[in-house]
């Protein structure tokens, strides 16, 4: 299953969400969640240039450490932006 959203850092938004006719949040299975994560972490990048944007080098330099990303999982990038909310 692949979500086409940019909206799941803190909640997980259906496709129902902006189209009408997609599923909704019970139409979708539990494997939606429920798989393997990866973080790559890209916080000391946005502390030295704010505008950084994350990047398929970053991936690939995560997988030259950690192996590769496993089959279906939930790529998630570590900014630390969250550190400069007031």
């Amino acid at each position: 299953v692949s979500l086409a959203t940019d909206q799941i850092g803190t909640q997980l938004d259906p496709p129902a969400h902006w189209n009408e006719l997609g599923a909704t949040i019970s139409d979708l299975p539990p494997t939606v969640t429920l798989r393997p994560l990866v973080v790559v972490d890209i916080s000391r990048k946005v502390a030295a240039e704010p505008g950084y944007t994350a990047s398929v080098a970053d991936v690939l330099a995560w997988e030259a450490e950690h192996g590769r990303v496993p089959a279906g999982a939930a790529v998630l990038f570590r900014s630390d932006w969250s550190r400069r909310w007031g």
